[in-house]
């Protein structure tokens, strides 16, 4: 994996931070299933470093920080911008596909 040093500016959404990426929120829980991704929990605020496949490793995936916890997430689990959590956020959105 390379270093995460630049934000892919394509469809750039959510607020960004002073010296950051764009805030998403996660939708969907996801546990991680290497040291190279990061378990995503309804509500998590997600700061997105890159949607470069090139850096994730693989098309659909980006890479993310929560907390300080950097790694690499599926994409169709978060929507753009900082939303509040719960069953409120889960109902406007139809469940991903599964990830294979």
């Amino acid at each position: 994996m390379e270093p995460l040093t630049a934000l892919s500016q394509e469809g750039a959404g959510g607020g960004e931070p002073p010296g950051g990426g764009p805030l998403w929120t996660a939708v969907f829980e996801y546990e991680a299933c290497g040291e190279d991704e990061l378990s995503l929990r309804p509500g998590d605020v997600v700061q997105v470093l890159s949607r470069d496949s090139q850096v994730s490793g693989d098309e659909g995936w980006w890479t993310g920080q929560i907390d300080q916890r950097v790694g690499i997430f599926p994409s169709n689990y978060v929507s753009s911008g900082v939303q509040g959590g719960g069953p409120e956020l889960r109902a406007r959105y139809p469940p991903p596909p599964a990830i294979q």
